[in-house]
């Protein structure tokens, strides 16, 4: 009993270093000059598994849908710092019975050693997304539980060709996981990490702001903070990172993070053209562009915004006789132009039509 004490009493200290300095270097950048206000907080999976039905679980996950307007106007955007994927924090996110969840969710992560419980998340969740993703980290069986669920995955490379291909993947997230190992170990040196290639500090800051973008976000967790094994030793520095300079670059990504999706969230402009759409009238700032395909006899419908530059296409759902508004991207409309049917519009089709 009084090894596991103190051993908690380590992890407890683990967590309080780690929180500390990456407050601290959120600190050293200029939130002021943005309407938002970042609210950090630990969450210690290895807790959270001694209490009953996930009740911690519950409460963490109901603290990220509270998040609500400050004096002031600022935008309070909560968010989750853990070492481990944030499994029993999500267990009330689960259907109890079952099937599909309501929620919607995105993974930043390359795949490698993503728990289970992550997997089964994507799979559960309303709508999903994987991105940054690389083949030889994720099994293939893994992505095709993910497809066949309706989760849309983009790999590394294909992120790397055109960074914008993970903006409508964010657009309509709640609640987004970022393993901060999914950043290669040059930019992020934390012992854990040693993989040498994945998403530069750049990529995962552009990442960062389309995260803030997101019309329905709620909470935000980075996981993959390396617990101070130095602490539990009586030597070294015990931030969790490494060397003093290697934990500060790691704590400084993880606090520009921060702060780039705050300041996506002070600049977003929500936009909802399908609610608008049903009320009988898109505004002026929509505009509709149809492509016919004259070989197929079909068209298809998009709609952008002209202010924001946002893309949706319509697809049938054809046992209803209606259609359902999908974010894509202009790279969607450029292929139909081209006589092409988007990637994107046959898997939603199929999806959608099962």
């Amino acid at each position: 009993m009084a090894q596991k004490r103190n051993i908690s009493k380590i992890a407890s200290k683990n967590a309080e270093n780690i929180t500390n300095q990456v407050e601290m270097a959120c600190s050293r950048l200029c939130f002021q000059e943005i309407d938002a206000k970042p609210v950090i907080s630990w969450v210690d999976d290895s807790c959270a598994k001694k209490s009953t039905n996930g009740a911690r679980g519950a409460r963490s996950a109901k603290s990220a849908r509270s998040a609500k307007t400050a004096k002031g106007g600022e935008r309070e955007i909560t968010f989750f710092l853990s070492s481990d994927f944030p499994t029993n924090q999500l267990l009330a996110l689960l259907p109890k019975g079952g099937g599909k969840g309501r929620f919607s969710c995105a993974a930043i992560s390359s795949g490698e050693e993503l728990p289970e419980a992550a997997v089964e998340l994507l799979c559960k969740a309303g709508r999903s997304a994987l991105i940054g993703v690389q083949r030889y980290l994720f099994p293939f069986a893994n992505e095709l539980r993910i497809n066949s669920a309706g989760g849309q995955i983009l790999r590394l490379g294909e992120l790397r060709d055109d960074i914008t291909e993970a903006e409508p993947l964010l657009r309509e997230a709640e609640y987004i996981f970022v393993d901060m190992r999914s950043v290669r170990h040059a930019d992020y040196p934390s012992s854990s990490n040693t993989n040498p290639n994945g998403l530069f500090a750049n990529e995962l800051c552009q990442i960062a702001h389309y995260i803030g973008f997101s019309t329905n976000l709620k909470a935000v967790y980075l996981f993959g903070l390396e617990a101070p094994q130095a602490a539990a030793t009586g030597t070294g520095t015990g931030t969790g990172f490494g060397t003093d300079a290697a934990a500060q670059v790691c704590a400084n990504l993880a606090a520009q993070l921060i702060w780039h999706i705050s300041d996506g969230v002070a600049n977003n402009v929500k936009e909802e053209p399908a609610l608008q759409k049903r009320s009988g009238k898109l505004p002026i700032k929509f505009e509709y562009r149809i492509v016919e395909f004259a070989s197929q006899g079909d068209s298809i419908t998009f709609i952008t915004s002209l202010i924001t530059g946002r893309w949706w296409m319509e697809i049938p759902l054809v046992k209803k006789g209606t259609n359902k508004l999908i974010p894509c991207s202009k790279n969607d409309y450029s292929l139909a132009c081209q006589g092409d049917i988007p990637l994107r519009w046959l898997f939603f089709y199929n999806h959608l039509n099962k």
